[in-house]
């Protein structure tokens, strides 16, 4: 996992007490409620990192299941995506590998291509006075 910066928190003695003892109840299974002001602070600024980009997952390869999995389309699609140049992959072996971040450009393209599409579809059905 990448490193946070959580320089911004400032952790006093006890908020290092109160995050290790809800990791403790975590890792138990239990319950935190209500959670400690260190912990909702701190859990902000991971959030915050995830958010913008500056946490990722060391799995920064995916193979074609995963990316068709993750684009919830078949792999033969994926395939033809690949072949088609519509998605970058190198080998490793005998096994394409895609990288995530360019599934997930590939997705939110697909993403805005599909809402400018139903934005397109929604002004027609207006003018044409369909009751939507």
């Amino acid at each position: 996992m990448a490193s946070i910066n959580i320089d911004s928190v400032l952790l006093t003695e006890q908020d290092r007490l109160d995050v290790a003892e809800a990791s403790r109840r975590l890792a138990r299974g239990e319950d935190i409620q209500p959670l400690p002001h260190s912990v909702v602070r701190i859990l902000s600024e991971v959030l915050n990192n995830i958010a913008s980009g500056a946490v990722t997952s060391k799995k920064n390869k995916i193979s074609t299941t995963e990316a068709a999995d993750y684009l919830n389309v078949s792999r033969p699609y994926v395939y033809r995506l690949l072949n088609e140049g519509k998605l970058a992959y190198h080998m490793v072996g005998t096994h394409r590998r895609i990288y995530l971040k360019d599934v997930q450009a590939y997705k939110a393209h697909q993403d805005e291509v599909s809402y400018a599409a139903m934005q397109e579809l929604q002004e027609q059905a207006q003018e044409l006075n369909m009751g939507y």
